[in-house]
């Protein structure tokens, strides 16, 4: 039994608890008062789900309160009782963090996932949402339904109420699934067809048969190739000895004849050295190093004046750069004199003096006229104000007076701001005047700061001048010195190079003397080694055409196997290429056999769908009748349909009740015979018996709008069924209405639901 509900920002609800009760429980309210959302929400906490976000008519995010305002996260929280325990389901969604979940039993943790959450409940309550959806929750104004429906979809929707369905999907997917089996044998039985099996066996015996031959042939051939390969070898091995030979005996007559050219060579380099008349090394070796001595003398007194030549060179570059500050400095001097000759800085300093105090003035007398500015402000504001007594003497006023003393004060503002006017110009003036002295001053003091540090500048230019004539005649004279010396060393020089040439000659000659010697001795040896080489070129020769011959016989029987391997290869592929077609063959073969053994399976097994189907439907419909039969009594108390059954057709079900007008009684059509009233208690009799036999553990049921169309004859009738008789075979029921007579079909709870639709308010609960 579900004792209670809490909601949390959902739909229309912001807070809403209500608590329920065994019997009828009934909520009572107008459109759109949020009375179907209490059951969505019922469903929604069990299952995580109910028939609109199951069928995708609203998303998760449509649940949560969007008006006025929109919110961020909304909650759903149950209480139930099975067996004698209790347990509590909440589920929160969030814009953000999704959906969480949790279950309680007894007051202890149980599960908190959502899928795990939803998959207890449904094991705590034996049943799942599919079930629930079908058998207990009747959505709005879908009690009699079905009965509006054809005869195909109200076949349809029942089996699919009674779980039935699945039967006749399970048969269609066995059919179809059938089909495509025998499509895949019919083409594999063609593919079979297009094979000529004796054929492709006599082939593949003759393929095997001229692979052995070609085989048995590439053997012979690689014996003769490998006998012929060592004949080569050793042919070549002889040649090679015997082209080295030739080989070495060109070389070494190369050899002699580079020797002797050398000889010849360095000889006549000798006499033409011995033409010169040459000194003896030891003379040119003693010259030279007088020579050296000398130079070197003469090095050490040049770098001397070079150091004297630098250094009176660097004094008179300075004693000339400083000539030339001492020029520019007395032009600046009397630059600056002919600029400030006349202008005197206590003559400046009482002007400056003057303009001070003339801006202090000026100054003096703005202040007084913003003074006076101000205060005559404040006593025209005064009079405005229709004081009776004058702001200042305190004299009694009248208007006259006032209009009058109002005008002056109006003048004497106008002068001031004039007079302020006038006083900030001259002011502005002024200080640029005062500027312009203390500017001048300024520079009269930097200009006589800067003529005392020209004092004495002739004197310095005087002296600077007279060094300048005697450091550059000592700096001429040491140049000449340095120009003489330089001569001297020059003429050393030529002599040393001289020498030098002289001392590289008498050296080569007595080096190409010592390498005849050598030539010589290695001419004698390389003409004994030539000597000693005996080879026959004619032999030579005939053994090179025999080792070609033999190359050419091995080259050709080698080109004879390989041919003959690509011949195998070649009729090996075309040996797989049958062998796979072979087995291409048996491998459909089997398949067939596998598929049509398959096919005949499934036709045994959609056979048995169909008979479990029919039991299965006999069986349900067999208890839903007698549920039915037992109940109708006390829905229907009247001696006009003495019983009530559901009638399963091959293409339809038909609601039928036994009439007892005429002899025999007789089974007539509920769509043809009864009123609207009649029609709901016979199609309420039908969902109680569903929820009895498909859920006979919980025994609930939950109608939304189960009236809308009974007439107020049947009314009554109707709230009597549900106020007395249904408690007594359902546990707990719900009715969603918006009948106000639907109060009186309560036996538990009953709630007044409403709400603001026109401010967007939330739903208001009041409990009966």
């Amino acid at each position: 039994m579900i004792t209670s509900i809490e909601l949390h920002n959902w739909k229309t609800h912001k807070d809403t608890k209500l608590s329920f009760s065994r019997g009828t429980n009934v909520l009572v309210g107008m459109m759109g008062a949020g009375k179907s959302s209490i059951m969505d929400a019922i469903s929604y906490g069990l299952f995580g789900t109910f028939p609109g976000v199951h069928h995708k008519r609203v998303s998760v995010d449509d649940l949560i309160t969007s008006r006025p305002t929109q919110q961020e996260s909304g909650s759903v929280r149950i209480s139930f009782t099975l067996d004698g325990r209790s347990y509590t389901v909440q589920r929160d969604i969030s814009m953000k963090e999704g959906t969480k979940a949790t279950l309680e039993r007894d007051g202890e943790y149980l599960q908190s996932q959502p899928q795990r959450v939803t998959e207890e409940i449904s094991r705590i309550l034996k049943v799942d949402y599919d079930l629930f959806s079908r058998a207990i929750y009747s959505e709005q104004n879908r009690l009699d339904y079905f009965l509006e429906l054809s005869s195909a979809n109200r076949k349809g929707q029942i089996d699919e109420l009674l779980g039935l369905d699945k039967f006749a999907t399970a048969q269609e997917n066995v059919t179809s699934l059938i089909n495509r089996i025998k499509d895949t044998i019919s083409e594999h039985e063609k593919i079979i067809a297009s094979f000529d099996s004796s054929k492709l066996n006599s082939e593949l015996k003759g393929l095997e048969e001229e692979i052995s031959l070609l085989k048995e042939k590439r053997q012979a051939l690689e014996k003769e190739h490998l006998k012929i390969g060592e004949e080569a070898r050793q042919a070549e091995a002889s040649l090679k000895a015997a082209k080295e030979l030739i080989t070495k005996k060109t070389r070494l007559s190369k050899e002699l004849a580079e020797v002797k050219s050398k000889i010849e060579l360095l000889t006549s380099e000798i006499g033409k050295f011995e033409k010169l008349k040459l000194p003896a090394k030891s003379e040119v070796d003693k010259e030279i190093s007088e020579i050296n001595r000398q130079l070197a003398d003469i090095k050490a007194k040049d770098q001397q004046l070079r150091d004297k030549e630098r250094k009176e060179g660097k004094e008179v570059s300075e004693i000339e750069a400083n000539i030339k500050l001492a020029k520019q400095r007395i032009a600046e001097r009397d630059k600056l004199q002919g600029e400030f000759k006349d202008r005197n800085i206590e003559i400046e300093q009482g002007k400056l003096n003057s303009a001070t105090e003339a801006l202090h003035n000026l100054e003096k007398q703005l202040a007084t006229y913003q003074s006076q500015k101000e205060e005559t402000r404040k006593s025209i504001a005064e009079l405005e104000k229709h004081l009776s007594k004058c702001p200042i003497c305190e004299r009694e006023l009248n208007e006259e007076m006032r209009a009058k003393l109002t005008e002056a004060k109006k003048n004497a503002l106008t002068a001031a701001d004039s007079g302020i006017k006038s006083t900030e110009s001259e002011i502005k003036t002024q200080k640029s005047e005062t500027e312009k002295i203390t500017k001048s001053i300024d520079l009269l003091r930097l200009a006589n700061a800067k003529l005392k540090e020209y004092v004495g500048l002739d004197t310095q230019l005087r002296e600077a001048e007279q060094k300048a004539i005697a450091a550059k005649d000592s700096y001429e004279k040491t140049k000449s010195e340095a120009e003489l010396l330089k001569k001297s060393y020059e003429s050393s020089n030529s002599e040393l190079n001289e020498l030098s040439t002289n001392k590289d000659k008498v050296e080569r000659l007595e080096n190409y003397r010592k390498q005849i010697l050598e030539l010589n001795a290695e001419a004698s040896k390389k003409s004994a080694e030539h000597q000693s080489v005996n080879v026959d070129e004619a032999a030579v020769e005939a053994m090179q055409k025999g080792f070609v011959e033999i190359s050419s016989r091995s080259t050709k029987v080698s080109s004879e196997v390989e041919a003959h391997k690509r011949y195998i290869s070649d009729k090996q592929k075309l040996i797989d290429e049958k062998n796979d077609q072979v087995r291409q063959i048996n491998r459909i073969l089997g398949e067939i056999t596998q598929k049509k053994s398959t096919v005949d399976n499934l036709a045994k097994f959609k056979n048995a769908l169909e008979e479990t189907q029919r039991q299965m439907r006999t069986k349900l419909v067999g208890s839903i009748n007698g549920v039915m039969q037992n109940i109708w009594p006390e829905l229907y108390p009247y001696d006009d349909y003495t019983g009530i059954m559901l009638d399963a057709r091959s293409n339809d079900y038909l609601l039928m009740v036994r009439t007892a007008s005429g002899k025999p009684e007789r089974w007539e059509e509920v769509q043809g015979i009864a009123s609207g009233g009649e029609r709901s208690i016979a199609c309420l009799a039908m969902r109680v018996a569903f929820a009895l036999v498909l859920v006979p553990n919980l025994r609930w049921i939950i109608l939304d709008e189960p009236t809308h169309n009974i007439d107020a004859q049947g009314m009554g009738r109707f709230i009597k069924v549900f106020n007395e008789t249904l408690p007594k075979i359902i546990d707990q029921i719900f009715i969603i209405t918006h009948d106000e007579q639907l109060r009186h079909a309560s036996s538990s709870k009953t709630y007044l639901l409403t709400r603001n639709k026109g401010e967007n308010g939330a739903t208001v609960v009041q409990e009966q």
